[in-house]
């Protein structure tokens, strides 16, 4: 529709708003499929289990997204030693952590001068704590026990797919974990994802 638009369009300030909307318009499809893409392999593939160094993987999420309009203000901090390593699987590690930061980058305050993203590890016995921890929107309360369900969004000017954190979700499942929320609407928000050691 917004391509027919254009053809039949002279004036070119009309034609840049256009080629902006058919953008944001291909983004959320390329998320999209992403999103079903990442839900299939979860479903399809067994859970292949090596080291996978944690800070390096948050600097490789952090590196394919501080480049969107959304990030440009955003303070990213990985307080993960250089040493630490999880026998994980690493593609669907990957998937959980992508989509707790873009999320975190998707829900920012604007309104905030500080804003920041923090990844925090924490070991516990045989169970590792991973944060991902942001100063952004916050969720209000009544949405806290809706939001894994699928494509559920709790913002109704969201552009994501509602997938994400379902995604994240069922990842875990596979890998024995669990996610935990704390989030105050105007506050902001902070995931801890639980992953067990293997005996």
């Amino acid at each position: 529709g917004l391509i027919n638009i254009t053809l039949d369009t002279q004036n070119p300030n009309e034609v840049k708003r256009y080629l902006s909307l058919m953008k944001d318009r291909v983004h959320s499809l390329h998320d999209f499929i992403k999103d079903i893409t990442d839900y299939s392999r979860n479903n399809r593939l067994e859970v292949k289990r090596e080291p996978v160094k944690l800070s390096d993987m948050a600097h490789e999420v952090w590196e394919s997204l501080k480049f969107s309009p959304e990030a440009e203000n955003i303070d990213f901090r990985i307080d993960i030693p250089q040493d630490v390593f999880i026998e994980s699987d690493k593609n669907r590690l990957r998937v959980i952590i992508s989509n707790l930061i873009s999320n975190a980058v998707r829900y920012h305050d604007l309104k905030k001068n500080n804003q920041y993203i923090r990844l925090t590890y924490q070991m516990n016995g045989r169970v590792s704590y991973i944060k991902v921890e942001d100063n952004g929107q916050g969720i209000a309360t009544e949405y806290h026990n809706k939001i894994f369900d699928m494509f559920f969004r709790a913002n109704e000017e969201s552009k994501g797919s509602g997938l994400g954190l379902y995604i994240v979700k069922e990842a875990l499942m596979k890998l024995s974990g669990t996610i935990r929320l704390e989030s105050t609407l105007g506050v902001g928000t902070t995931f801890t994802v639980v992953l067990p050691h293997r005996k």
